[in-house]
């Protein structure tokens, strides 16, 4: 039986280093939504309006803008649950994950969903992070990405109404255009990144001995076409070199023993 096990390569990034830049931009965000509460002002039109040169600027803005409290709080602990978890699993994609999700997201928001209001609120973000999170364990088909995909499923399944245009989504005036736009961002992106592993994600077989005899050559799959056919044209230049060379050496040993038998 084979056992799959990881690398033994050290982690360079601890749940608490993860942690800190989550906290600090959904501090920022906080920190907005306070101002706007203590002074009365109200910055919504700075979100994403589609189709208006105006409503541009939201591609910036919008995720750091919220309707009211209630909003904010319920983007906030996913988004440091998820955030936290892809700085700490994918250190090598997570920032650029996550600014590909925050701008792609906005952009495609601003060109493809409905103009009755500006569009604003970190939740499609989240939804592109939680998208992420789950394609990449499937992409990528690792033990531990399985199971922080099923994770994902597990505490956040009721997000799949959001991406729905419900009764109830519409009466709340929820933007489940921008929550599915974010889900397929963040697919594309775990696509794009599926081969790009961490250190410690590359798999070894320490317990299972390798075989000696394969009917294929164990990396014929890993290989072009181009590939096999010039590996395949250098082995047959090579048996034709060796070939020569046993014709010499048996010319010259035919040679030899003429000359012997004339003396």
């Amino acid at each position: 039986m084979n056992y799959e096990t990881y690398s033994a390569e050290k982690k360079h990034i601890t749940w608490l280093e993860s942690i800190v830049p989550p906290v600090i931009f959904i501090a920022f965000i906080w920190a907005i939504h306070l101002i706007q509460f203590i002074f009365g002002t109200e910055w919504g039109n700075y979100g994403i309006y589609p189709r208006e040169r105006f409503g541009l600027a939201g591609i910036f803005f919008a995720p750091l803008l919220h309707a009211d409290f209630t909003h904010l709080f319920s983007n906030t602990i996913p988004f440091l649950v998820l955030a936290t978890a892809i700085i700490y699993f994918y250190p090598r994609v997570a920032l650029l994950s996550f600014f590909i999700i925050y701008f792609v997201s906005g952009f495609l928001i601003w060109i493809f969903a409905q103009t009755l209001a500006f569009h604003i609120g970190l939740s499609y973000v989240v939804y592109g992070l939680a998208s992420f999170v789950f394609s990449l364990g499937i992409f990528r088909r690792s033990v531990r990405g399985i199971i922080l995909s099923l994770l994902v499923m597990l505490f956040y399944n009721g997000m799949i109404e959001g991406v729905l245009p419900t009764k109830e989504v519409l009466s709340h005036n929820i933007s489940w255009e921008s929550h599915l736009i974010g889900v397929i961002v963040g697919l594309l992106v775990a696509y794009f990144y599926k081969d790009d592993f961490e250190e410690d994600e590359i798999k070894v077989n320490q317990f299972a001995p390798e075989p000696k005899n394969h009917f294929f050559e164990r990396d014929i799959f890993d290989k072009t076409l181009e590939q096999r056919a010039f590996e395949a044209e250098e082995k047959r230049q090579q048996e034709a070199k060796e070939r020569y060379e046993r014709y010499l050496a048996s010319l010259n040993n035919w040679t030899s023993s003429s000359t012997n038998r004339e003396e």
